[in-house]
């Protein structure tokens, strides 16, 4: 894709003073080849990033004290009611921020508002504090969701590995050991967060 693309769906609702919107940006490779030349199947998968990525869109849109929550929502002429954030690990990578009930005369400056938003946090840099118990959640998160539904978590992996992983299993060895890449995210600075960010 060369460049950024609109596209306004219309859609039958009681009230026409609210509409939806999703921007998706294309994020940065997860799911890298060693070589052009070699089979789909040798991919390795950049299992770090991934979590990172996860962490960094919920630092940046889970709770009343996220940053785009306090922008967006948490004022007195709220722009939205929520806002998601969702990623999508194929080829390519995906990244998606969804606003919910947003008034119809903002839809057309959301955009332009949610990339200032975004260079703000890339020039003013992370708040390490909540980004840690940010991570510190998720880690949780993680091990009750293995613990409670350990079949969910495992097929999406063993998917996620067949489409995408070698044929070694290498990546599949990887893809199931997340806990070590959380405690190393602990030890990040806000620099690798915001080089994250502007991937």
């Amino acid at each position: 894709m060369k460049s950024s693309q609109s596209q306004v769906v219309n859609f039958p609702e009681e009230d026409e003073s609210m509409g939806e919107m999703s921007i998706t940006c294309l994020g940065p490779d997860v799911n890298v080849p060693p070589s052009p030349f070699l089979a789909l199947h040798t991919y390795s998968k950049d299992q770090l990033s991934t979590i990172a990525l996860d962490c960094l869109g919920e630092y940046l849109s889970d709770s009343a004290v996220s940053i785009l929550s306090q922008t967006f929502i948490e004022i007195e002429d709220p722009v939205a009611t929520s806002i998601g954030f969702y990623s999508s690990f194929q080829l390519p990578c995906t990244l998606s921020i969804h606003f919910s009930s947003v008034p119809v005369e903002h839809l057309d400056t959301l955009e332009d508002q949610l990339f200032d938003v975004l260079r703000k946090v890339a020039k003013d840099g992370i708040d390490m504090e909540r980004m840690k118990t940010v991570i510190e959640t998720g880690k949780s998160r993680y091990v009750l969701m293995v613990e409670r539904s350990p079949a969910n978590c495992l097929s999406h992996k063993l998917i996620n590995e067949a489409l995408y992983g070698s044929l070694d299993g290498k990546t599949l060895r990887e893809e199931v050991q997340d806990l070590p890449y959380y405690d190393q995210l602990l030890s990040w600075t806000s620099d690798q967060w915001v080089a994250l960010l502007k991937r």
